[in-house]
């Protein structure tokens, strides 16, 4: 299941919304990347 995660992620465009419905088995993981950005940032 968690591939079907990770399509849909990135299936998305940019400022989209992934919805998932149900509930996955709780020993599932799912490990996406995380850009930060310093962007709009405070200084």
């Amino acid at each position: 299941m968690p591939a079907t995660y990770k399509q849909a992620f990135y299936a998305r465009d940019l400022a989209g919304r992934v919805v998932l419905v149900g509930v996955p088995d709780p020993s599932l993981t799912l490990e996406l990347p995380c850009r930060t950005s310093s962007a709009g940032a405070a200084p």
